[in-house]
């Protein structure tokens, strides 16, 4: 369920040198710096990366109808944990870093996905959007469900749906 192919990469924070070296080189020649170094190359290209994360989440500000659940399995060394959280519906929020190597991507099926590394292992992260017919005990129910570890494809659907084509939308790939 949870490494399913990529289908669109919305933002990453592994900085792929040659993917902004150009980019990176101009700022540099920009800010009068002709004589810089690879290093330097690096740290402009991270820096303008970050400043591409912070026009993300601003694009991607799209207020939803109801909460987003972020439907997880954390993985610590051997340890596979499902987990579930409710988070205010607005995509913008669901651009939360806070360790290691992350990847924001929408995969075949319109949902968003991450998958954050850490020191420990690696969580991986789906969210989407509950259905307007629902209400707050089946919020619960379906979080239950979840972290009891009997959900699947098929009772994520019925209780949530894909919030991908919004963000599409908004980045003009629709």
């Amino acid at each position: 369920m949870f490494l399913e192919n990529k289908k669109r990469t919305i933002w990453s924070n592994v900085v792929a040198i040659n993917d902004w070296r150009d980019k990176a080189e101009t700022a540099l020649m920009e800010e009068g710096n002709f004589n810089f170094t690879a290093l330097d190359v690096g740290r402009k290209a991270f820096l303008l990366n970050e400043q591409h994360f912070t026009h993300v989440k601003t694009a991607l500000n799209i207020k939803l109808e109801t909460p987003i659940v972020v439907i997880s399995e954390l993985r610590y060394n051997d340890w596979k944990i499902p987990a579930c959280q409710v988070i205010p519906g607005n995509i913008a929020n669901c651009f939360q870093m806070s360790y290691g190597a992350v990847i924001w991507y929408l995969d075949t099926h319109d949902d968003l996905r991450s998958v954050m590394n850490h020191r420990d292992g690696v969580n991986y992260h789906l969210f989407r959007k509950f259905r307007n017919d629902l209400t707050p005990f089946d919020y619960d129910y379906f979080m239950n469900l979840v972290v009891d570890g009997k959900s699947d494809e098929t009772t994520i659907s019925r209780y949530t749906e894909e919030i991908g084509p919004e963000i599409e939308k908004a980045n003009c790939w629709r």
